[in-house]
């Protein structure tokens, strides 16, 4: 067990080497500390060094000072110690007899052991070595003191221009990075939008429930049901549409090629012309590989030469995009890549890698494309089959076709198909009313030329062959049969819910009235030659007008007009090449 004289010596050991450490740290941080102050003042008058000076490189100086301070060995003997213990009590070298006669055997160790202890009790060794932090403490704060006035106020020159070079190189850095960043989040957008199920398989799916139910319900019912349908599959359809056309908005001038374009982008042309995306897909895919394999070249020149190949061949191809397809969405990811490319260095490789992920962005985006058509086609026959079903109801409601029984039951939607296709191939248009479904003797208007109710039509408005659907089977047209019922009772409606009375016996009038054009089943355009009249136009065709406004949407959920040209219709009949009357 250690004694009074040896607990003091070893602690007095201690503060001796927390002291040389302490030095050293000071010393460390005034050379460091000095050093990072010239590099400012170097970087800022010159601009030759990069300005990275922020408040943690304040943290460069002082590890350094501590990581030179810990590791240059602090040596203190224990005779140096006991030396400090005997300067300090003035003992005249008992301590440092003591330090060096520990392993001597005798009397004489022990009364020199007993004379140190007891001088030892009455000492302490913070009295002896007090601890000197005020040096690197002092050093410290002068350092961040310079280093904060440094930084802030001293003013960056830039006589060499490296500084505004570096400004650039920086900023196309950061675009590259956000250009990077918008890649990979589109991708995982598309990436997501693929995993989806498409629209027209749940449509589909709903079509087939109610093709299903339609032997349980009443006709009527199912015509609802139909027509409803018919108006959500027009709005999936103008949805893809409108996303479609959004891609056809810019213009955007091509590029001048210096040669001939190759027999593979022709070809490339065609199909796209055609609607086929795939060839284009292949190459975009094709393209992708080709620039991982360059970011794999170490010869600068080959890989300089297959670059300036690549853009070539982008640019043929988003030319093709822009005369055959629009595709704004495929021909901005390839912008993308070319604009990595263009900001690579000699030596880089990611801006490489970077611009094949763009180009396998444009792919997917093409294919996307390539999806929204397909489905675009697919709600078109889903419509066709809905409008044949439709009619299918409003026959069955109306009792038009001779041997009309159930509706059969199947388990597939194409099996409907096939049977709601057969059974329109064998309806005809009505030759009564020509196919509008109007009451000719009203012209659709459910009034005659006294204001009075039609007595043709009963006030509906409707034909009374064809009860206002525009078609009746060969059977009723040859045998002069009449279609019985009435409509809604809406003039100018052009139909509606027939059945509503199925006794009214009506008379029949062939001949075409002359009356005004205004609402009914027919939208279409009148297009003359020549010269009009002078004259002002009557009030009363303005006001036909507005019936025909306002029977457009209706219309066209009647009618069997493809969900592709329901925009065309309502963009016509709501602006002024409707009709511009002059009042």
């Amino acid at each position: 067990m250690e004694g009074s004289t040896d607990q003091l010596i070893n602690s007095v050991q201690s503060r001796l080497r927390t002291n040389i450490f302490l030095s050293k740290l000071g010393s460390s941080l005034i050379i460091f500390g000095a050093l990072t102050l010239i590099t400012i003042l170097i970087a800022r008058m010159t601009g030759l060094i990069p300005d990275l000076f922020q408040l943690q490189f304040l943290l460069v100086p002082v590890s350094l000072s501590f990581l030179v301070a810990f590791f240059i060995p602090s040596k203190v003997k224990t005779t140096d110690a006991a030396r400090k213990v005997d300067s300090y009590a003035k003992s005249d070298d008992l301590f440092l007899t003591c330090s060096t006669l520990k392993t001597a055997a005798g009397d004489f160790k022990s009364l020199l052991y007993g004379q140190a202890d007891a001088k030892a009790e009455k000492m302490a060794a913070a009295q002896i070595t007090e601890i000197n932090w005020q040096k690197p403490l002092t050093a410290f704060i002068t350092l961040s003191i310079l280093y904060f006035l440094f930084s802030l106020y001293l003013p960056q020159l830039d006589p060499f221009g490296k500084e505004e070079q570096r400004a650039k190189i920086e900023q196309k850095r950061k675009v590259m990075q956000e250009e990077k960043k918008q890649t990979e989040n589109r991708l995982a957008v598309l990436k997501k939008q693929e995993a989806l199920p498409k629209n027209s398989e749940d449509i589909k799916a709903e079509l087939t429930q109610i093709f299903k139910d339609m032997k349980k319900m009443p006709p009527p019912e199912n015509v609802k049901k139909l027509r409803d349908e018919r108006r959500k599959i027009a709005k999936a359809w103008s949805d893809k549409n409108r996303d479609l056309q959004s891609e056809k908005k810019s213009q955007q001038m091509k590029s001048q090629r210096f040669g001939a374009m190759s027999d593979e982008m022709k070809k490339i042309g065609q199909d796209l012309k055609s609607g086929d995306t795939m060839p284009a897909q292949s190459k975009l895919k094709k393209l992708a590989n080709e620039l991982r394999e360059a970011s794999n070249l170490d010869d600068i020149g080959e890989r300089q030469k297959k670059i300036a190949d690549l853009k070539q061949q982008m640019d043929d191809l988003k030319d093709s995009l822009s005369e055959n397809m629009g595709a704004d969405s495929v021909k901005a990811a390839i912008d993308r890549a070319m604009r990595q490319m263009d900001g690579m260095d000699d030596e880089s490789k990611e801006a490489l890698m970077d611009a094949a992920q763009s180009m396998e962005l444009s792919q997917r985006e093409l294919n996307r494309l390539q999806k929204l058509m397909d489905e675009m086609d697919d709600l078109q026959e889903l419509m066709q089959t809905a409008q044949n079903a439709e009619q299918y109801s409003q026959n069955q409601q109306s009792g038009q076709k001779s041997g009309q029984g159930e509706t059969p039951e199947y388990e597939s939607f194409e099996d409907y198909q096939e049977y709601f296709d057969q059974q329109q191939s064998e309806m005809e248009d009505c030759e009564t009313c020509q196919a509008s479904g109007q009451c000719q003797a009203c012209n659709g208007t459910g009034k005659d030329k006294d204001g009075n109710e039609c007595s043709e039509c009963q006030g509906n408005g409707n034909c009374s062959d064809c009860n206002g659907t525009g078609q009746c089977n060969s059977s009723s047209q040859s045998a002069g049969g009449r279609g019985q019922g009435r409509g809604s009772g809406r003039p100018g409606s052009g139909g509606g819910y027939p059945g509503e009375n199925e006794n009214t016996e009506t008379a029949q009038k062939r001949e075409q009235s002359k009356s005004k054009n205004q609402a009914g089943r027919i939208l279409m355009q009148w297009k003359t030659k020549g010269v009009s009249e002078s004259g002002q136009v009557t009030v009363e065709y303005k006001e036909a007008l507005k019936q025909v406004k306002a029977g457009v949407d209706e219309a066209i959920a009647k009618e069997k007009i493809p969900p592709g040209y329901h925009e065309v219709i309502k963009k016509y009949f709501s602006s002024d090449s409707g009709g511009n009357i002059e009042e």
